[in-house]
């Protein structure tokens, strides 16, 4: 899930123009674009990113070099920093009919369908929809620590479909498939995922497919901590049709502990770093 609409996001909150901007703003409508290899082509209905401001139908080539995206728009050149080096472990993507806006109050997106694919990493996700309210007032629209707070307090993601190689180390996908004492398949695929968070209380309802189908439905609460860069979350009930699968939930959880990850039930911790 880490090479997912959530990376668009966070790459695109997170990255420094090559000249300071002057606003905060993002309105990107129907961008499309294929990239292999540092090397890509695409095009967009408009795109408003900070001071870049192109509000007709265009098309354009990409490169990447490792630490800048340059976009190649007719007789003009958009330069991006990409700071965090997220498009580095990318050998080849492709977006379809990305949509996505911020302001002061929300942030919101769509996306058709997304394709990644790395060394280790092969992922697939088909409408994709994601909204989130921004309760407090930012001192800056591109603090990626404020979105993740927010978006941690009320959102709403939905998600039609998620293919992952069977050879992908997912640890979402993995713990639920041995919460469910299910055999991975090389069609193992999660769908009708939706996740609804209000103050902090989560719902998390999907279908999960491998040697049979299975729907999921967790409950809980989660929250960011920034100051030790970790999201936090309680589950207390996770079900699976009428099944009380909350204990296979943590048993599943606790085998996969690592640096990154570490479990008390019913908390949960997720580094960032």
């Amino acid at each position: 899930m880490r090479l997912s609409f959530l990376m668009i996001l966070a790459f695109l909150i997170s990255v420094k123009v090559s000249a300071a901007p002057k606003s905060d703003k993002i309105s990107i409508n129907n961008l499309s674009m294929s990239y292999e290899r540092g090397i890509g082509e695409g095009s967009f209905s408009a795109f408003n990113f900070y001071d870049y401001q192109y509000n007709r139908p265009m098309v354009f080539e990409t490169q990447y070099n490792g630490t800048e995206v340059i976009f190649n728009l007719e007789d003009e050149q958009v330069v991006i920093n990409d700071e965090n080096g997220l498009l580095s472990i990318l050998a080849s993507t492709k977006i379809k009919g990305l949509n996505l806006e911020n302001t002061s109050s929300e942030i919101k997106g769509n996306l058709s369908t997304f394709r990644a694919v790395s060394e280790t990493k092969d992922v697939f996700l088909n409408n994709v929809g994601a909204h989130c309210k921004l309760i407090t007032k930012p001192t800056n629209l591109r603090d990626v620590d404020y979105y993740l707070t927010n978006c941690l307090t009320d959102a709403t993601i939905n998600i039609s479909k998620i293919d992952l190689s069977t050879q992908e180390k997912s640890l979402f996908r993995d713990v639920l498939i041995e919460a469910l004492e299910l055999e991975k398949s090389s069609d193992t695929s999660i769908s009708e995922l939706s996740l609804s968070i209000n103050k902090h209380n989560y719902t998390l309802t999907l279908k999960v497919k491998a040697s049979i189908t299975a729907k999921v439905k967790v409950y809980g609460k989660v929250e960011y901590l920034e100051g030790s860069n970790k999201i936090h979350l309680t589950i207390t009930k996770a079900k699976a049709s009428f099944f009380n699968i909350t204990n296979k939930v943590f048993e599943a959880l606790k085998s996969k502990e690592s640096e990154k990850l570490k479990v008390q039930r019913p908390h949960v911790y997720y580094s960032l770093e």
